[in-house]
C-alpha cells in the first residue's frame, strides 16, 4: 500500500501565486524559499507600474501556524516595489488593470455599489470562468488535485480590501 502524505500548506499558497499570477508572461514567481521562517514567494515583476499595482493588491503575508509565508513583489536587482495607492474606487480599479494587463486569466474590472441603496463603492475584478488546477495530494479529489476557479484562487491572494475599499473577485459570463 502507497504511503499516504499530505502537501504542506505553504505549498499550497505557492501554487495558488503561480497559478493566478505566473500566468501572465511578463510576471515571474520564483520558486518558494524555505531556508529561514517566514518563506518567501518573490514576484519578480520588470515593469514598475504594474510591480507597485501587484504590491498594492496581494496578501503580503499568511500564517500558517509556526510559519509564515511572505509574498514580496520585486523589481529584477530584487529591490521591493513601493505599493501603489488608490484614493478611491476608480483609482484601485486602475490598479487591477495595470497589475493584472497581459494576465489571460484577467478580463476587466467593475465598479459599483454593492448594494443598490449603498454610495460606498466595490471594485469587482472579473476573471475567466475556468478552473485552476494543480497536484496538491487532496485526498479528496481522486487524483489527488486541488481545483478551484480562477475568481476563488485570485480571493484566496488579493487582499479583501484595500484603502476600505471592498474587493470581490468575480467569474466572467459564460457566453
Amino acid at each position: 500500500m502507497a504511503m499516504v502524505h499530505l502537501s504542506p500548506p505553504w505549498y499550497a499558497v505557492w501554487n495558488q501565486i503561480h497559478s493566478a499570477i505566473g500566468q501572465d508572461p511578463s510576471v515571474t514567481v520564483e520558486p518558494l524559499d524555505t531556508s529561514q521562517n517566514p518563506y518567501e514567494v518573490e514576484i519578480v515583476v520588470e515593469d514598475a507600474n504594474k510591480g507597485a499595482a501587484l504590491a498594492a493588491i496581494l496578501v503580503p503575508q499568511y500564517p500558517l501556524g509556526g510559519l509564515t509565508v511572505k509574498v514580496q513583489v520585486v523589481d529584477g536587482s530584487r529591490k521591493p516595489y513601493q505599493p501603489a495607492m488608490a484614493k478611491d474606487a476608480q483609482g484601485l480599479a486602475s490598479l487591477f488593470e495595470t497589475a493584472f494587463k497581459g494576465n489571460p486569466l484577467f478580463t476587466g474590472v467593475e465598479v459599483r455599489p454593492y448594494m443598490p441603496i449603498q454610495s460606498s463603492q466595490v471594485v469587482f475584478p472579473i476573471f475567466e470562468a475556468m478552473v485552476i488546477q494543480f497536484y496538491n495530494d487532496n485526498l479528496v479529489d481522486f487524483y489527488g488535485n486541488y481545483n478551484n476557479t480562477a475568481a476563488a484562487v485570485f480571493g484566496i491572494i488579493l487582499l479583501e480590501a484595500v484603502n476600505g475599499i471592498m474587493v470581490l473577485p468575480s467569474t466572467a459570463k459564460i457566453q
